[in-house]
């Protein structure tokens, strides 16, 4: 679902966004994403609906965020890594627990609420927390957000070890939860300078509002649940479920005994540069077998394209691994972020110090020509108003292994030849 921008400028004039659970919203950071995929800050304070307006202007916010701390003054906040000669001063930091099970279907929706009614109730019994404010996503999950009592680390008068102090006590907090065994987004509630989906606004991808709900709700029936919230008119229906493709498991081939000579094997590696633009690049990698198993993997790279606006991407399996292609012509900074935000160190470094980048056709520990292909699994992902033009070339080579898109000419952009090399390791 992609709405355009008259359509969001109109939700917000009629609809409020939701600042009543804030002590005081002007001491919160506000920002927003559009539709060209642009992110933007607030850059007066925020203190109900009719200064929030005013702060986006004419911008048209396709999803609205606002910052898990509270400031003394959130204009112009530094970031961690700006060592800024006047450290911001950290007022709060709220207890977030962002509970997701994607992709977004009925199915899953039900198990992230079993998640975060369980782990409400053995956050009651084990910490000492008060609940603040429970919320619908407006996708995937849920957002639990409490307030805690203990104050000794805001009392610190170096405003940097203030802040490491409060990090500290919540990632020893996010350590427990998830030893304990509960399915939390890990990289939530031990940053302060975390922003969350704002209640009120709507969801950029599903159409869906981030909406509060009372804690009776979130125990009731999901289907009740589900009647009290709004959504755009023009958003789709809740999938019941969505099935992701069977990925088959298979043994690994045996090594060569030690004793024979290794024989020498080759890969084909295909150039993520979008030739004939200046500093563009595709998304295209095997996923890290870090994210875990196949379909643990394929749900994290779904959530990567929704959060990014990635569109419809391709994706092929080879035994236990998959690999990605995302065509769209992405600025290299822009792309580099995105590893950044998604803590894939090593496409990061590569990207960042080259001008470009090999992707192996074939997965890292395969050795030896005797290998089968890649299997194509299907396109996933939801094209949206106003997306990056795609790379000819690498939309040529989706057409040879299997996708065929039929983009008119004024959507791609590039060269047309896919630029190959072919990799002798001994």
């Amino acid at each position: 679902m992609a709405l355009d921008d008259q359509a969001l400028k109109d939700h917000y004039r009629e609809h409020p966004i939701d600042v009543s659970w804030l002590n005081k919203p002007s001491q919160h950071v506000f920002r927003w994403r559009t539709n060209d995929n642009r992110w933007l800050t607030a850059k007066r304070r925020v203190r109900d609906h009719a200064s929030f307006v005013k702060a986006i202007g004419n911008s048209a916010p396709r999803d609205v965020y606002v910052s898990t701390a509270s400031w003394l003054n959130p204009i112009d906040l530094p970031r961690l890594r700006d060592n800024p000669e006047h450290y911001p001063v950290l007022l709060d930091h709220f207890v977030v627990f962002d509970i997701d099970v994607a992709p977004f279907s009925i199915e899953n929706l039900a198990k992230a609420q079993s998640i975060a009614c369980e782990l409400m109730g053995w956050l009651e019994e084990h910490e000492n927390l008060l609940l603040r404010s429970v919320s619908f996503s407006g996708s995937k999950g849920f957002h639990l957000i409490y307030d805690d009592p203990a104050r000794e680390a805001f009392a610190l008068p170096d405003l940097k070890e203030r802040e490491m102090a409060v990090k500290a006590q919540r990632k020893a907090l996010l350590d427990r939860v998830v030893e304990a065994g509960f399915e939390v987004d890990t990289k939530v509630t031990a940053d302060t300078r975390r922003i969350l989906r704002l209640p009120g606004s709507l969801h950029g991808s599903t159409g869906f509002a981030c909406t509060r709900i009372a804690v009776e709700m979130l125990n009731g029936p999901l289907e009740d649940l589900l009647s009290t919230l709004y959504r755009h008119p023009s958003a789709p229906d809740i999938p019941e479920r969505v099935d992701l493709p069977p990925v088959e498991t298979s043994t690994k081939p045996k090594p060569a005994p030690a004793s024979q000579p290794a024989e020498p094997w080759f890969k084909l590696r295909v150039n993520t540069h979008v030739q004939g633009t200046k500093n563009r690049h595709v998304l295209m990698m095997w996923l890290p077998k870090s994210w875990g198993a196949p379909l643990e993997a394929m749900a994290r790279a779904l959530e990567w394209i929704e959060d990014d606006n990635l569109g419809p991407c391709s994706f092929w399996r080879h035994n236990e691994r998959l690999m990605m292609l995302c065509p769209l012509a992405i600025p290299r900074p822009k792309l580099v972020k995105m590893y950044k935000r998604r803590d894939l160190p090593l496409s990061q470094s590569k990207l960042k110090q080259r001008e470009h980048q090999w992707t192996s056709l074939s997965p890292p520990e395969v050795n030896g020509l005797e290998e089968t292909e890649p299997e194509l699994m299907g396109i996933y992902g939801v094209a949206y108003e106003g997306m990056p033009l795609y790379s000819r070339q690498h939309l040529e080579l989706e057409r040879r292994l299997g996708v065929h898109r039929d983009l008119p000419s004024h959507e791609v952009c590039g060269q047309v030849e896919p630029t190959f090399e072919i990799v002798s390791i001994s």
